[in-house]
């Protein structure tokens, strides 16, 4: 599929950042992935998961059942929730 002249650039630098990442964590061990983050209560596979569940939204696909706790402390609203 070609995309517009004015939307390539977009394109790649989606592209660069999903292979960045993916290359970044390729070679995290199990217990790596549980790792904290300068994000306040987002692990490295929160953050993995957060930027694959948005894309796969983007692209159509529903979103996953997943009950979050109710009292996690960096969440205080339901966009950060939806998050």
């Amino acid at each position: 599929m070609s995309l517009h002249p004015s939307l390539q650039s977009y394109a790649d630098a989606w592209t660069h950042s999903i292979e960045a990442i993916s290359e970044l964590v390729q070679p995290l061990v199990e217990g790596e992935w549980n790792r904290r983050t300068p994000c306040p209560g987002w692990s490295v596979r929160d953050i993995v998961s957060h930027v694959i569940g948005l894309d796969c939204e983007m692209l159509g696909d529903p979103r996953p059942i997943h009950t979050l706790p109710r009292d996690l402390y960096h969440v205080s609203n339901e966009h950060q929730r939806y998050m």
